[in-house]
């Protein structure tokens, strides 16, 4: 917060615009990052650099109802296969990120597994899973966050060594 004054000489600069991703998904993710010091202050939002547009589409798993031949699945697997098919079927690749490597007491590599198992051969290719770490960077026509919720963005460690020094 007081960088200038603990740093001279120093010069903040604010880097706030997106080249990669279309305004819609520019919108969420200023509004995920509002509070996320905890201070209230929401610094600089992001600026899309394209006018091409995007879509972003929110489910709350709990608010989902499973079809009668989802029942013996895993429910993370079974509304994820659902979100996933919706993208091939558009002709879409996908890329499931996590903030872990661990996805409901299994491991990424399982659940990516898991879900690809449940598609047609020819689609299995299609569809991949990293963290939100590897995939920096990167793109892909469809992205599925499949653990989006409070307790893993961000992922804070309390016993975060780094955290005391900029508290």
């Amino acid at each position: 917060r007081d960088f200038e004054r603990d740093f001279k000489p120093a010069t903040r600069r604010h880097l706030t615009t997106n080249h990669r991703s279309a305004p819609e998904i520019v919108e969420v993710s200023n509004e995920l990052m509002r509070e996320i010091d905890g201070t209230g202050q929401t610094g600089r939002p992001g600026v899309a650099s394209t006018k091409d547009s995007g879509e972003v589409r929110f489910w709350n798993l709990d608010s989902l109802e499973l079809l009668d031949d989802e029942h013996d699945r895993n429910r993370l697997i079974s509304v994820v296969l659902r979100l996933v098919e919706d993208h091939l079927d558009a002709d879409r690749h996908v890329v499931m990120l996590s903030r872990t490597n661990t996805i409901e007491s299994m491991s990424l590599k399982h659940f990516e597994n898991a879900v690809r198992s449940r598609l047609p051969d020819n689609h299995r290719e299609k569809v991949k899973a990293f963290t939100t770490h590897k995939f920096k960077g990167l793109e892909q026509q469809a992205v599925v966050i499949i653990d989006a919720n409070e307790r893993r963005y961000p992922l804070v460690h309390p016993d975060w060594k780094f955290k005391r020094l900029f508290c």
